[in-house]
């Protein structure tokens, strides 16, 4: 640190030199001249004017070599003492840092040594640098600060510029193709009232004037098939989604991506279009369709088989889907399958994706088209008018069961549409994170009548990601969403991130009052079992002068009541709406230990029929407060 403060103070010392001297280091207009690359080429004694930044600078007595480098390439400059004068060219190298944009004039000569160079006759400073660039010859590899400061990698790893360059080359195309095929490029909200278009977990936000909570879109495919209600029939929009999960080497929780929809089209026909588009992407990024892929060659070369999930569960987990129809069956497979990270109510078309995802997966290399997947896990496909039990929906896979693309033909009957939302809200609240909302109006929009269509999401970055053969997705983002450096680990989820629960009971005269202490039992019972979870994440404050005092946390858990029981239904779906955790207690859960029997009774009846005894909710301290304010406590 003490030898970047010192290289700062130098710097900031020529630049003041700089200023004293009277020349202005930030001209306010400035030609950019040649590109560099372009320079190479031209006729010796050629007069020129260029512009870029110096990479490198060889002083040798009266002679100077340097490096200019621009967005094109890198040229050698001579700056001698006999063109410029002994003011001027003592200025040059005195002054003059790795990193300061210049502008010259002179003209092309060939080196003894047969290099192509600009003797340079005047020079202009148009930025000076006060803080030195990644070391010369080893850049910047730190591979957390080539993510955070993106702009020093560029600069020092020619690696990460190509990337950048091939991902503009390869969104051009994406644009030209659809262009060409009479596709209209649209926009649709990134702020949304509703989320929906996929299964995945949002970002929640909140919109001062109207006073109305907000979504980060997770897909844009609800809006691009309302357009296609209203008339397009052809569009497409390259966008950026957001879905509140997990970061690691295949997950950003801000993305891109395209999606296009095509009346009267089928998921047969996006097959064919991917089978054509994707060479020309390939191509677009300047590579082969034979890639070596982690390691492995990979062959894009088309036709791409065409495999049903189901086959695919048979050739490698080696039993049939079909075997199992209910949820409850389904899960006890899973667990026999020893797939983590599911629980009792899970659905039963996210228990057959776990289940490929641990044993078909990592078992495709070459591309594939995996087609027909269970109804259960495709809430907006059009059923297979063959075995309704499936969609009409493919995935395009490769190395590993890498996804490059989604597409299914659109469901555009209004009434199983309807159906099946309902069913993603019984999974709402059931606990699946990932379920999607009931969109009354995208109902309403089908209502009016939508052209059979087929439609297609594909990330860019993932694509990009596999076709330049790197690790992490970060590489092919150029400001991946990092955690920033002034917070540090340890004090993720301290002081301001307080956590508290609060439990609020229904407490009326027909609920006797071991009913209200059986449900309080219960409900703290649950909380306590969340692995990984504390109720407070400070376990002792410090005193001014400096005494340390364990906190008391005996009453972390605050009991409230009401007595309505429309309340704590309206208290569930604001706790959700502001992802907070959520547990609930009902009369069936009081009157029997059998899960199965709890469950029946409950799947047969809608939220507003379930006679809830209690709720608790867990989070931030004061949205919890903020909830929770108009219930009293419990008596």
């Amino acid at each position: 640190m003490s030898e970047e403060i010192n290289e700062f103070e130098t710097r900031l010392g020529r630049l003041k030199t700089i200023k004293d001297a009277d020349v202005e280091p930030y001209p306010a207009k400035s030609e950019k001249g040649v590109p560099l690359e372009q320079a190479k080429t031209m006729a010796t004694d050629t007069p020129i004017q260029t512009s870029g930044r110096l990479v490198a600078i060889r002083e040798m007595g009266r002679l100077c070599f340097s490096h200019l480098k621009d967005a094109s390439g890198k040229m050698q400059l001579a700056v001698s003492e006999k063109e410029l004068g002994k003011e001027k060219y003592k200025f040059f190298v005195k002054n003059f840092d790795l990193g300061d944009f210049i502008s010259v004039e002179g003209t092309i000569f060939v080196t003894h040594a047969g290099e192509t160079s600009i003797l340079v006759k005047d020079y202009t400073l148009l930025s000076k640098t006060l803080l030195p660039l990644p070391e010369k010859f080893h850049g910047l590899t730190d591979v957390e600060q080539r993510y955070r400061k993106r702009y020093l990698d560029l600069l020092a790893n020619d690696d990460s510029m190509a990337i950048a360059k091939i991902r503009s080359n390869v969104v051009k195309e994406i644009r030209n193709y659809f262009d060409d095929l009479g596709f209209y490029e649209v926009e649709t909200p990134v702020l949304q009232t509703l989320y929906g278009g996929a299964l995945a977990k949002p970002f929640v936000t909140h919109h001062n004037a109207l006073d109305i909570p907000l979504f980060l879109r997770v897909a844009p495919e609800l809006y691009l098939k309302r357009l296609i209600v209203g008339g397009f029939e052809k569009v497409y929009e390259i966008a950026k989604c957001f879905r509140n999960e997990g970061i690691d080497h295949n997950h950003n929780p801000e993305f891109t991506q395209i999606e296009f929809y095509w009346a009267y089209a089928d998921y047969t026909k996006l097959m064919d279009l991917m089978e054509d588009l994707l060479p020309k992407l390939i191509k677009a990024a300047g590579k082969e369709l034979k890639l070596n892929i982690g390691g492995k060659e990979v062959d894009f070369t088309t036709p791409y088989p065409r495999v049903s999930m189901r086959d695919l569960i048979k050739q490698y987990a080696k039993f049939d889907i079909e075997d199992l129809p209910t949820d409850e069956a389904m899960f006890e497979k899973a667990i026999e399958l020893k797939i983590d990270d599911i629980k009792p109510g899970t659905g039963r078309g996210k228990l057959i994706d776990e289940i490929y995802k641990v044993y078909a997966r990592p078992h495709i290399i070459n591309p594939i088209f995996m087609i027909d997947h269970p109804v259960e896990l495709s809430p907006l496909a059009k059923k297979k008018t063959s075995d309704p039990r499936y969609v009409e929906r493919f995935q395009l896979l490769c190395v590993g069961g890498n996804e490059l693309c989604n597409a299914f033909s659109e469901l555009n009957d209004p009434l199983d549409q309807e159906e099946r939302f309902k069913e993603q809200t019984r999974l709402e609240e059931a606990g699946d994170e990932e379920s999607m909302p009931y969109d009354e109006d995208f109902v309403t929009a089908l209502k009016h009548g939508m052209p059979p269509t087929a439609g297609l999401g594909m990330g860019i970055d993932r694509l990009i990601k596999l076709l330049v053969d790197v690790d992490n997705l970060k590489e092919v983002i150029l400001f991946p969403t990092m955690r920033p450096e002034s917070v540090r680990q340890s004090e993720v989820g301290k002081g301001k991130e307080t956590m508290v629960a609060h439990a609020v009971l229904l407490n009326t005269a027909e609920v006797p009052q071991w009913s209200k202490l059986n449900a309080a039992a219960h409900l703290a019972a649950a909380l306590a079992a969340r692995e990984g979870k504390k109720l407070i994440f400070i376990d002792s404050t410090t005193t001014t002068d400096g005494e340390k005092i364990p906190m008391n946390i005996q009453h972390a858990i605050m009991m409230k009541q009401t007595d309505k029981k429309e309340n704590l239904l309206k208290l569930k779906r604001a706790a959700e709406k502001g992802e907070m955790i959520v547990t609930c207690f009902t009369e069936e859960m009081r009157d029997s230990t059998n899960y199965k029997k709890v469950k029946e009774k409950q799947e047969s009846k809608s939220s507003e029929q379930i006679n809830f005894l209690g709720v608790l909710i867990f989070g931030k301290k004061k949205e919890v407060e903020n909830i929770t304010k108009d219930f009293e406590m419990m008596q």
